[in-house]
């Protein structure tokens, strides 16, 4: 396998993949319906030197595991429903060990979750002259009408001259993304956008090229 790049000057490139392995273990990650879904796959000749190999299964965000669980391969692909219960929101690191501990596959995925919180912001000024104070007073709620504790990050930007499309950092594009991958993220507040209807597909895009491994 190889890959084939092309630039935007027009100049090509092509780069030599690493050559495939005749046997081991791919973790996978699908959303269906609402639903997610992690995979373990093989192939007939490593199920054949291992068969009913348990593997084990560590999700983590932040650095901090929130599941464990053992997968038993009776056939060359077993999958099994991430709980939503237990799955914060942001950017999980899954991760699949053999039965010695030692590392197969990883994957990266983001898990975003259905908003049931509405903040409201409200000033003691609509206008501010230069060093005055500013008093901020924030509220949360439930969708229902019940005040709910949170925590909170704030950001103040002088809106002058600032083009909203132009995409760069804030955030919920470093707390949710960047702060969990390597390398630098062109254009993060895209991923973010809920006016983009695909954004969604090209995060997990980008989590392929950056956290699969």
């Amino acid at each position: 396998y190889y890959a084939k790049i092309k630039t935007s000057t027009g100049l090509e490139l092509r780069q030599e993949l690493p050559s495939v392995l005749k046997q081991g273990y791919l973790v996978s990650f699908r959303a269906i319906k609402a639903r997610n879904i992690i995979s373990i796959s093989t192939n007939q000749a490593t199920l054949a030197q291992n068969p009913n190999a348990v593997l084990t299964i560590v999700c983590k965000s932040k650095g901090i595991s929130y599941l464990e669980t053992p997968q038993m391969l009776t056939e060359t692909t077993v999958s099994f429903e991430l709980p939503k219960d237990k799955t914060p929101k942001g950017i999980s690191q899954i991760t699949l060990f053999d039965n010695t501990n030692k590392p197969q596959s990883e994957r990266l995925v983001y898990i975003e979750k259905e908003h049931d919180l509405e903040v409201q912001l409200l000033t003691d000024s609509d206008t501010y002259v230069p060093n005055e104070k500013a008093i901020v007073y924030v509220s949360s709620k439930s969708k229902t009408g019940l005040a709910k504790s949170a925590s909170f990050s704030l950001s103040v930007t002088d809106t002058n001259g600032v083009d909203n499309a132009n995409f760069d950092s804030n955030i919920c594009s470093y707390f949710l993304m960047e702060s969990d991958i390597r390398g630098k993220v062109y254009h993060p507040a895209y991923y973010f956008d809920t006016t983009n209807l695909k954004r969604l597909e090209h995060l997990d895009n980008l989590l392929l090229t950056q956290g699969w491994r």
